[in-house]
């Protein structure tokens, strides 16, 4: 069984993490989340829901905007091992404000299932930047905000990061 402490640094400092006990007791974890701006990550899916929000200090983990950290603390045994699958609730898509200020969506009514989390964000992170041109804003990366753990997360090998490898099968009900 993994250890449910890792020792990171962002460069600076040595962050002892612990990952939550429901998270270490289990053996399988569906992971459900949304399609999301995020004011400091730049986007919110996957990857950063399963590890912002099963460690005990989310907000140590934030420099470099959470990159590669959040590529790094999804590599642990602790998540990589137990993750099965991926529900994004793309009923609604936050394209701006997340998390903290006003938040602006647009309705998206669509639900995601895949295995690859990588690919999923990267997916997520293109409809986030279409929806903020289409509202005359900035991309992520023009705004400043790009989301490296994406690619970090890619060049780690937990998943795919090129969007051009993406197979995205859609069924209508």
């Amino acid at each position: 069984m993994a250890t449910s402490d890792i020792e990171f640094t962002d460069g600076k400092e040595k962050i002892l993490t612990k990952y939550a006990r429901p998270l270490m007791e289990a053996t399988a974890v569906i992971n459900v989340s949304l399609i999301k701006d995020h004011d400091n990550a730049g986007y919110t899916g996957c990857l950063k829901n399963m590890t912002h929000g099963s460690i005990s200090n989310p907000s140590k983990h934030h420099a470099h905007r959470s990159s590669p950290q959040i590529a790094k603390l999804y590599a642990h045994e602790a998540i990589k091992s137990r993750v099965r699958l991926h529900v994004v609730d793309g009923f609604k898509l936050m394209y701006d404000g997340g998390p903290v200020q006003v938040v602006s969506y647009v309705p998206h009514e669509s639900v995601y299932v895949t295995t690859d989390p990588v690919a999923m964000d990267a997916l997520g992170w293109e409809l986030v930047d279409k929806t903020r041109v289409a509202k005359g804003m900035k991309t992520l990366k023009d705004a400043g905000r790009e989301p490296a753990y994406i690619a970090a997360a890619g060049d780690m090998g937990l998943g795919i990061a090129d969007r051009s490898k993406h197979v995205v099968k859609e069924i209508k009900l």
